[in-house]
């Protein structure tokens, strides 16, 4: 009876986590991931205008259009929506400038949808889907991608593209753009942390991602492992390694709220099938992800390294599993099916 009750935790253990650990189901996750993503939208709406609602709805609906493809015709999974997608249009459309063309996000949320259905779906992913997306789009179409416009600035809403004429109006250097030069605006720290910025449309207000933070560790969706180990990670290495004219503390303050620090933080870096399982290895997880996005940062590009260190990093978390499983269950578990 023990060898088959032992049996029996092996075959729920290779179920994906975490429903059967939570209780709860994907669309109950993710409903509340898509209820913790208002306060972002409504800021963005805010700062960035009727453009940035555009952005967000193709990128919804090109993700959901193919994973409804994916779904139906590929892997005959059914033809009901699946809300994941919707979650991964919006976080393409968050990490997205609101001057990019609208055939952007339509690009990445196609990527991303064909990414996270080339290892068979939801909760079977290597790599972060929108992550996935807006890395191929920098690759591919980076210019599109780094031109930022100040805030409450007036872009048509419709438009397949803005104009140059707009965008020489209103476009301006960003805090990254500075930072890159040595320089750091420390009067302006604050509007960096509220939202008052150049920037990408979801990414803007750490402010507002905290709110969002809250509300997903409330409803136990989200975990602090990761977050702790990524932000704290960040904080300490480019406190000590600042090279702008300023004090530590204040470059290391613009390096987080700064870019899409905190939305890979809240929406991306706790995703169930490409972040480890263990505590430890969460910890371990963020503070690997920290230290690429700050290597990214400093000898490669500097807008968008925090994705591309966050694909890395889902690379290593077998590698993270496995040095940090908890060993004494795993011992006991092989000792019940050999005796």
């Amino acid at each position: 009876m023990r060898r088959g009750m032992t049996q029996m935790m092996i075959a729920n253990s290779s179920m994906h986590a975490p429903y059967v650990r939570m209780g709860r189901g994907s669309y109950r996750v993710m409903c509340d991931v898509l209820i913790a993503m208002i306060p972002p939208i409504v800021w963005a709406v805010y700062v960035f205008g009727g453009r940035a609602v555009t952005m967000i709805v193709v990128g919804v609906t090109f993700a959901s259009a193919a994973d409804y493809s994916f779904r139906r015709f590929i892997f005959r999974k059914g033809n009901d929506f699946d809300v994941s997608a919707a979650v991964t249009g919006i976080l393409i459309g968050f990490a997205l400038p609101v001057s990019a063309p609208l055939w952007l996000p339509a690009f990445a949320a196609l990527v991303a949808i064909c990414v996270k259905y080339s290892a068979g779906g939801i909760g079977k992913n290597l790599f972060n889907p929108a992550a996935s997306g807006i890395c191929v789009s920098y690759l591919l179409f980076g210019k599109n991608m780094t031109v930022f416009t100040k805030p409450f600035a007036s872009l048509p809403a419709f438009a397949l593209s803005v104009p140059d004429a707009v965008l020489n109006e209103y476009g301006v250097a960003t805090s990254l753009d500075l930072m890159r030069d040595g320089k750091v605006v420390t009067s302006s720290i604050a509007d960096y942390f509220y939202g008052i910025e150049a920037g990408a449309i979801g990414a803007v207000s750490a402010a507002l991602l905290t709110v969002s933070l809250i509300y997903l560790l409330i409803r136990r969706v989200s975990g602090v492992g990761a977050l702790a180990g990524y932000l704290m990670g960040m904080l300490v290495l480019t406190f000590f390694t600042a090279y702008a004219d300023c004090e530590p503390i204040d470059f290391a303050a613009t390096q987080l709220f700064s870019g899409g620090i905190f939305l890979v933080s809240v929406f991306m870096l706790s995703d169930y099938s490409t972040s480890p399982s263990t505590m430890a290895g969460k910890i371990a997880f963020g503070v690997v992800c920290a230290a690429f996005t700050v290597a990214i940062r400093y000898y490669g590009m500097i807008h968008y390294g925090e994705y591309f260190a966050l694909l890395v990093s889902n690379m290593l978390v077998p590698v993270i599993d496995k040095a940090t499983w908890q060993r004494v269950y795993d011992s006991y578990v092989r000792r019940n099916i050999d005796g």
